[in-house]
């Protein structure tokens, strides 16, 4: 019998329009820009550990996945100035939303310094941040570590100067005193109560510190209660919620308390 060897070939091309080439050269470090690339395609991808990969799309946004460490890169130095050895170096002021996904565990020195994300999302599985990961982004205004995170080393957020806003979520966290030094515009650091070492931040952002305690799924701050993170950084402090009993009592007391009665 014999093959149809057009239909064969034309399956394959199907095959391969449809296959995302850029997430099997991952193994390895690649430019793959495209100057007309479809709206959110992967141009860049890059080995970033021993089973990490990191991705740039066509919007500026990098993804990191896959399990594990991420490579510690370094700078390199000549003539007064340096780059890093970060494969994505020469790339770092087209990345604009970064986002290291569930698995990680750790993120690589120097591996993000000078990037210009705006957005930037670590995922709840990442231990350790290490010396200068997100060293000089200029663009960076707030950042929540997550509380799998239990290492931040120094430098780890260093020189960003619109940086305004740090939540620091794990209390046994061991924090370097230097991880924020030159971040000239912190407004406010917020840190577990029990996470003593807030006291030895350096460069003056021990003073900036503001404390706070999770009971439960809520967050309490100067004896206010909020019922999540985003709420207590704006101030939007949670409504009680009276049962019948209160309610009845305090009307009863004919001292002018409203009530509004609303059903679960």
């Amino acid at each position: 019998m014999k093959t149809n060897q057009f239909g064969v070939l034309s399956l394959l091309a199907l095959i391969l329009l449809n296959t995302d080439l850029s997430a099997a050269v991952c193994d390895r470090n690649s430019d793959i820009t495209q100057e007309n690339a479809k709206e959110n395609e992967i141009v860049n991808c890059y080995k970033c550990g021993n089973n990490c990969s990191a991705r740039i799309d066509s919007s500026g946004k990098m993804t990191v996945s896959g399990t594990g460490e991420m490579y510690n890169y370094g700078r390199i130095w000549s003539n007064g100035t340096f780059t890093t050895s970060a494969p994505w170096w020469s790339r770092r002021t087209e990345i604009n939303n970064l986002e290291i996904e569930y698995g990680i565990t750790s993120v690589g020195t120097n591996a993000f310094e000078q990037i210009r994300a705006t957005d930037l999302k670590i995922a709840d599985s990442v231990t350790a941040i290490k010396y200068q990961a997100f060293d000089t982004i200029p663009t960076l205004t707030s950042i929540v570590i997550p509380a799998s995170v239990t290492t931040i080393e120094q430098c780890a957020f260093c020189s960003n100067k619109n940086l305004e806003t740090i939540v620091i979520s794990n209390p046994k966290t061991s924090l370097n005193g230097d991880a924020f030094t030159y971040d000239s515009k912190i407004k406010m650091i917020y840190c577990p109560s029990d996470l003593t070492s807030c006291k030895n931040l350096a460069d003056g952002n021990s003073k900036k510190v503001i404390y706070y305690d999770k009971i439960g799924d809520y967050y309490q701050k100067n004896g206010k209660t909020y019922r999540n993170l985003e709420n207590m950084i704006k101030g939007i402090e949670m409504k009680r919620i009276y049962t019948v009993e209160e309610a009845t009592n305090a009307v009863g007391k004919n001292n002018k308390n409203t009530f509004s009665i609303r059903y679960r």
